[in-house]
């Protein structure tokens, strides 16, 4: 089931984030053969463009009540080397790719110009609008991701995101949007990159909510994709 572009579609001062659709394939390959991106997600760079096909594919396709998965897209027609021609440019990925975690991917030829920053913020405020709060006796099917079954998102007054402890560039986006350390755990996850790895998991309060006191950790296996 593809999600609706409708309920899922926000705008900023410089960017579009909509939702990925088959004919993003070329950028998305674009990003996911690239070791400098790829190096701190849960994949390989990818060497065929049909892994990068599957990959959206799955994105695309993803349980409305579970994940939305978006493309971060310049608000500024691009034009492509070589011609007059312009085109709309997506720089990115990012989305709840199992809520409440949430993740995210830039191209690196974008990297340093805030576009970051100013995407996060921009998801943020969609994920307090879709996913539902603990605290709600009713919710709207569309803002809160009812699927056509009647099945809705859990609610949740937090989001989560994890990288790799070493991520230092993730961990200062994460920071500069108001997430705080929740912990980390030492050699956490085995990636197929780097080997095993400490990873640092963080989280942001729903605005008006506080985070719930730290449980007791466990260490049960994990993986910390963006």
């Amino acid at each position: 089931m593809e999600q609706s572009a409708e309920h899922l579609t926000i705008q900023t001062e410089r960017l579009i984030l909509r939702p990925l659709r088959s004919s993003d394939l070329e950028d998305v390959w674009a990003i996911r053969t690239r070791p400098d991106c790829m190096q701190w997600t849960s994949s390989r760079p990818e060497t065929n463009i049909a892994q990068s096909q599957e990959y959206l594919s799955a994105k695309i396709k993803s349980k409305p009540t579970e994940a939305f998965n978006l493309a971060v897209d310049l608000r500024e027609p691009q034009t492509i080397p070589g011609t007059n021609v312009k085109r709309t440019q997506m720089i990115g990925m990012m989305g709840a790719h199992h809520v409440p975690e949430i993740g995210w991917v830039i191209n690196p030829d974008f990297w340093g110009k805030g576009y970051g920053s100013e995407a996060l913020s921009a998801l943020l405020c969609l994920f307090w609008k879709r996913v539902p709060s603990p605290a709600e006796t009713h919710t709207d099917g569309a803002s809160a991701g009812e699927d056509e079954d009647g099945e809705k998102m859990k609610a949740y007054d937090y989001a989560e995101a994890k990288t790799d402890s070493a991520n230092i560039a993730s961990r200062r986006l994460a920071e500069k949007v108001g997430f705080v350390l929740w912990e980390e755990r030492e050699k956490f996850y085995d990636s197929p990159n780097l080997g095993l790895r400490d990873t640092a998991f963080y989280r942001i309060p729903r605005p008006g909510t506080t985070l719930a006191p730290r449980p007791e950790r466990k260490d049960p296996v994990g993986d910390p994709s963006r």
